[in-house]
């Protein structure tokens, strides 16, 4: 009789210079008070019927309230297609001086 705390937002086809495959996004079901907050997870395509390699992306993306929903999923496709680029980092150490 209890509700599951996360709910199936959107499957996503993701991939990125090394991976390819599927990016979960569940909306976490919280107080009507708190701010919508999504956990992301990816698994890389598989012959297997059945993984347990899941890598999580987030376990707590706040979205922006601004943006609409397609836009926030753009953000999280962006951030996981940059993974792996050195140039996308960031560098503290510049800030600093």
């Amino acid at each position: 009789d209890k509700k599951d705390s996360l709910v199936l937002l959107r499957e996503l086809v993701a991939k990125n210079k090394f991976q390819r495959g599927k990016m979960y996004v569940y909306k976490s079901v919280r107080n009507k008070n708190e701010d919508e907050q999504w956990s992301v997870a990816f698994v890389n395509d598989s012959k297997e019927l059945i993984t347990s390699k899941i890598e999580v992306i987030s376990s707590n993306f706040n979205i922006d309230k601004t943006k609409t929903q397609q836009e926030n999923l753009n953000e999280l496709l962006n951030y996981f297609y940059l993974t792996y680029r050195k140039r996308a980092a960031l560098n503290n150490e510049a800030d600093t001086n």
